[in-house]
């Protein structure tokens, strides 16, 4: 054989053996990917959890669609509690598998404990499909409509979801989540026995699962069983010793029977001196705090550091506490050098966050942002910081960002209070108020229904016109707290909202039943209120002069007598009434204030002048005083002179919000847009919650400046709008959609906006530039003539804009101009911005 043909013969096997290698490669990385499974069950089986999941995230780097694996470490992490880390492997496995089962029954369970129920329904609803005999589907399938009639307020439904869980509970005993609904029912049924039998069986099956605890404190609330209440509120603090929250609700508890010294007695007997405890030791303090005054908490934490157990900690409650009482250079310099000297750890980034926020409230933010950045920096997942993070990206309208920050920390804390709260906050800036409901009520759950995150649940509700869940909220938290003013003066509210004189009334006498001058005081608000709202306004003005006359001239209600004169259009009467008043107190300023009011109603505008001006002179010009006075040479016929007192007003009160807001919108009616938006600008960094001031400067942005940063903040700050139904907010929401060129959804807004203000000539061209970027020319047509017709002479741009696109669509037929280029060259007109 000739050398050629021998070196031809190797060249070939060569290439054959390396053909064979490669074939046996891309068997390899299958096999290979199973025998890191097989690793990962055999290390299960040994008990050896942390390398099985070492074995199966080397599988997904070999095999990313093994079924199996991914199955498995979803069900580890669900052992171990991690339900957040569970649920994204489930989700992962239904993404690439979308009929299994299994993992679909997993992640609905999941969100239903997490009342995520929108979640709940997406997945529940294809597994009742995909498996419509399983027991675990039926209990899905039975918990959502019964979820979805109690928010609905339809009791024959949610008793027939109750009905079918019922059924189903012999099938599946162990269902918490079918426990639930079942208690749940025989508590708005008020079988309240029933309802603790089925608690103390489903304890058994899950003693640590918080809504239980929760139920059983409601039922025992609305039986008056304070015996009760105070054992379960125990219990919970034996079951969650890490939950700072429970000490503080048993202690709100004895407050609210005036039982102080057994609260005192209850947490001094957690401490052990010389030994440390330091939850137990922050509870008496916090309790000191509230009940015993600061003086007797500072005299607490000065034994604490005294004793040694942990100076750090209670050095940094003690500078706290200086702070509130008003020495605030001393406790910064205090907290200064804790921080400068403590070792690094857990503690200190704890007592650097507490520094932190007390910067923030000082004024120094630059110097918090450094600090919690320190923090971050050595704990990405420390949850105080995480939580401060979020409240400055809340603040900047980050939203998402937020977000991402506060379920990092909620990874650490899945039950903390103010994590919800801060979730609601970021939701409600999202323009999301269902998820923002579901997280109010999931603070209210985990404060365990305090009286300051039941408020703020309480009023989302109302402002939803949700009165009877408010109701519910609201008696929940004063079943453990009976004595909190303001939880009966919102209840008050709520009842007068629902024409319920009766339990009005109640509340009326439960709040005069209070010790101190502010709860008669919010009593005869309510009282006021009520009769009011029954169109009684003899007896209403009857009341205020019953209050007067017995409290040696009680000044409040004799201007309410005044105010509601002038309401029912009485203005003989008011002046009459006021008159005497001013013969025994002539230059009372308040007096005086309602006296030029009277004369502005009156129509006796020079005289009503007079009196603003008059008051101003005398130094009692405050920043109503002003307005007023704006307003009434406005009415005058003053514009030029309304203007000047504008500006002196700003330079009498530069901080004066409304006037400013005032002062914006003089400059827009003249067209100086930069200078509406710098007001605009200032105001809203000192609120960004204030949603009207968000829309103008939305509004202003999206309008007067065309460059991409301007239109990007803009809709980041008008996300909060998303579902409004406020035809100036819809208009400006609907108007930055256009902008971002998304149509059907600017659409969505600007229709219903244009029926809400049919007269505003802005808001009707906004709908027809939009049915035009639809290619709706018959209705862009209709739209912009109704436009032009209500703009008469109006010399804004936007209606030139307007007959020139009008004229552009009308010649389309005749091939006459590009509807495309005449659609383009238009600049935008300004939306819905709210006037002052």
């Amino acid at each position: 054989m000739s050398s050629r043909s021998v070196s031809r013969r190797v060249r070939t096997l060569v290439g054959c053996g390396a053909l064979a290698l490669f074939l046996a490669a891309c068997d390899t990385a299958e096999e290979r990917a199973e025998a890191h499974f097989q690793n990962a069950l055999a290390l299960i089986d040994d008990g050896d959890i942390a390398r099985a999941k070492v074995e199966l995230r080397s599988v997904f780097e070999l095999d990313p669609r093994h079924r199996d694996a991914r199955a498995t470490i979803a069900r580890l992490l669900l052992d171990e509690g991690a339900t957040d880390a569970a649920a994204q492997q489930y989700l992962r496995l239904v993404e690439q598998f979308p009929n299994d089962v299994e993992a679909r029954l997993i992640l609905s369970e999941l969100s239903l404990l997490a009342n995520d129920f929108e979640t709940a329904r997406v997945h529940g609803e294809t597994v009742v499909e995909l498996a419509p005999e399983s027991v675990r589907a039926r209990v899905i399938s039975a918990a959502l409509d019964y979820q979805e009639a109690v928010v609905n307020e339809s009791p024959a439904a949610r008793r027939e979801a109750a009905r079918r869980a019922e059924a189903l509970r012999d099938e599946l005993p162990d269902s918490v989540i079918n426990r639930a609904v079942i208690i749940d029912n025989l508590m708005l049924e008020n079988e309240f026995a029933a309802a603790l039998e089925e608690i103390d069986e489903v304890q058994e099956l899950a003693p640590r699962d918080r809504r239980f605890f929760q139920m059983r404190l409601g039922i025992y609330g609305q039986l008056q069983d304070d015996d009760g209440i105070e054992e379960t509120l125990r219990d919970m603090i034996r079951v969650f010793p890490e939950d700072r929250e429970l000490p503080r609700s048993l202690m709100q508890f004895y407050a609210s029977r005036g039982n102080l010294d057994g609260a005192e007695r209850f947490l001094r007997d957690r401490i052990v001196p010389g030994q440390e405890n330091d939850e137990a030791r922050l509870s008496l303090l916090q309790f000191l705090t509230e009940t015993r005054g600061p003086e007797a908490a500072m005299e607490e934490a000065e034994t604490f550091v005294q004793e040694g157990t942990n100076d750090d900690l209670f050095r940094s409650l003690r500078a706290s506490l200086l702070y509130d009482e008003g020495r605030r250079d001393e406790a910064l310099r205090e907290f200064e050098d804790i921080v400068a000297n403590a070792e690094p750890g857990p503690q200190t980034n704890d007592i650097k966050a507490s520094y932190a926020r007390l910067l923030g409230r000082d004024g120094n933010e630059v110097g918090a942002r450094a600090i919690i950045e320190d923090v971050l920096e050595a704990d990405p997942s420390h949850v105080a910081s995480l939580v401060m993070r979020a409240e400055w990206m809340i603040e900047a309208d980050l939203v998402d960002e937020a977000i991402v920050a506060l379920r990092r920390a909620q990874d650490q804390e899945p039950e903390n209070a103010e994590i919800f709260s801060r979730l609601a906050e970021a939701h409600l800036r999202n323009g999301d108020r269902d998820l923002a409901g579901e997280m109010l009520a999931l603070a209210t759950e985990a404060s365990n229904r305090s009286p300051e995150t039941s408020l703020v649940y309480a009023r989302f509700l109302v402002s939803e016109d949700r009165y009877k869940p408010a109701e519910a909220v609201l008696i929940d938290a004063l079943r453990i707290t009976p004595q909190n003013a303001q939880l009966l003066a919102e209840l008050g509210n709520v009842y007068v909202a629902l024409r319920d004189w009766d339990r009005a009334e109640s509340v009326e006498q439960a709040l005069r039943g209070l010790p101190g001058e502010a709860a008669r005081l919010t009593a005869d608000q309510l009282r006021l209120t009520v009769l009011r709202a029954q169109r009684r306004d003899e007896e209403a003005i009857g009341f205020l002069r019953e209050l007067a006359d017995n409290q040696d001239g009680y000044r409040a209600a004799e201007i309410a007598i005044v105010t509601t004169q002038l309401e029912r259009g009485n203005i003989d009467d008011a002046r009459a009434y006021l008159e005497r008043l001013l013969d025994e107190s002539p230059d009372d300023p308040a007096l005086r204030f309602l006296l030029a009011t009277i004369e502005t109603a009156d129509g006796n505008l020079a005289a009503a002048e007079a009196g603003f001006r008059g008051l101003i002179e005398d130094g009692a010009g405050g920043e109503r005083v002003w307005l007023e006075l704006i307003r009434t040479l406005n009415e005058a016929g003053k514009a030029d002179e309304a203007r000047e007192a504008l500006e002196a007003g700003l330079t009498a009160i530069p901080e004066a919000a409304d006037l400013m807001w005032m002062r914006a919108t003089f400059l827009e009616r003249q067209h100086d847009y930069d200078a509406a938006i710098d007001i605009y600008e200032e105001l809203y960094a000192r609120n960004t919650a204030t949603s009207v001031i968000a829309n103008n400067l939305a509004s202003l942005l999206s309008t007067q400046r065309e460059d991409a940063e301007s239109l990007d903040r803009a809709a980041r700050i008008a996300r909060r709008l998303r579902g409004t139904e406020f035809p100036p907010y819809q208009d400006t929401y609907g108007w930055i959609q256009f902008r971002l060129g998304n149509y059907e959804a600017a659409l969505e807004y600007l229709r219903p906006a244009a029926r809400g203000l049919p007269d505003d000539p802005l808001v009707q061209y906004h709908l027809g530039r939009t049915y035009a970027a639809l290619e709706r020319p018959d209705d862009a047509i209709r739209q912009l003539e109704r436009a032009i017709e209500l703009a008469g002479a109006d010399p804004r741009p936007a209606f030139d804009e307007a007959r020139a696109l009008l004229q552009e669509l009308q010649n389309r037929d005749t091939g006459e101009g590009s509807s495309a280029e005449t659609l383009d060259a238009l600049p935008q007109a300004t939306p819905g911005v709210v006037v002052e």
